[in-house]
């Protein structure tokens, strides 16, 4: 089954992270490296889970039958944004308290996937959009989406993965 493993990069032994028997995805390290969020079909549904690097232990942030893939920290550690790969599809976000709980998830937008932050933390840049490959951003707490970019209107091959720049500008392919 999949695992999640990490190596330094001056190279030497992988070591694994996760052994559960279910298969675990695509980990983002938390910003302050003590954790790293990932998805996993450990509860019969794909849910988002955050697991400790000391080992101490595996937190389950989602318990819904959404199919929740494809997290990202907020760069200030407070938040995770998280796609949905249902039909529906859409980004969630999801705030953790000054204990450390995790709240309850907001959608966010209603299509596309693989939501990513802005540096500050107030934004998140997803491709979406009605035409499928559009380029949007939203607040990450309020507020309407916002087209940056119509890849029909400009002749532009359809917007896969987005991502922001330490300048704010973004990038995406």
């Amino acid at each position: 089954n999949d695992d999640i493993f990490r190596i330094a990069i001056a190279g030497g032994e992988p070591q694994q992270l996760t052994s559960d028997p279910s298969d675990d995805f695509a980990p983002d390290p938390s910003p302050d490296g003590k954790a790293f969020a990932f998805h996993s079909w450990r509860s019969g549904s794909r849910d988002i889970f955050v697991q400790q690097l000391d080992g101490s232990g595996v937190t389950q942030v989602t318990h819904t039958p959404r199919q929740e893939a494809l997290v990202s920290w907020s760069p200030d550690g407070s938040a995770l944004a998280y796609s949905e790969l249902t039909d529906a599809g859409g980004a969630w976000v999801v705030r953790r308290d000054a204990s450390g709980r995790w709240g309850t998830p907001v959608r966010r937008w209603p299509t596309g996937s693989a939501p990513r932050w802005s540096p500050d933390s107030r934004w998140l840049v997803m491709p979406s959009g009605v035409n499928g490959g559009d380029l949007e951003v939203i607040g990450a707490d309020s507020g309407a989406p916002r087209l940056l970019l119509d890849h029909t209107a400009r002749g532009l091959p359809i917007a896969e993965t987005a991502d922001w720049a330490p300048n704010g500008l973004i990038y995406f392919e």
